[in-house]
């Protein structure tokens, strides 16, 4: 199943603001449960897209930050 482009618009949305929150140490990954910054985003993702598996979501995270560094170059 192809992601959406309101899909990916809400992933990015949603990956930007929880690195924004960590990078500006609003958030603390782990909070005494063990948990990454990562975990906590593939989380967030899974709470917005339920319909899709944690497979799917994974690799749209990990797809979505290797983009990350290309579109921050000039």
């Amino acid at each position: 199943m192809e992601w959406t482009a309101a899909e990916m618009d809400e992933a990015r949305s949603i990956i930007a603001r929880l690195t924004n929150a960590y990078d500006s140490g609003t958030l603390v990954a782990g909070a005494g449960n063990g948990d990454t910054r990562h975990d906590r985003i593939v989380r967030e993702l899974q709470a917005w897209l339920p319909w899709r598996t944690m497979d799917q979501l994974i690799g749209l995270y990990i797809e979505l930050m290797a983009e990350e560094p290309a579109a921050a170059q000039p």
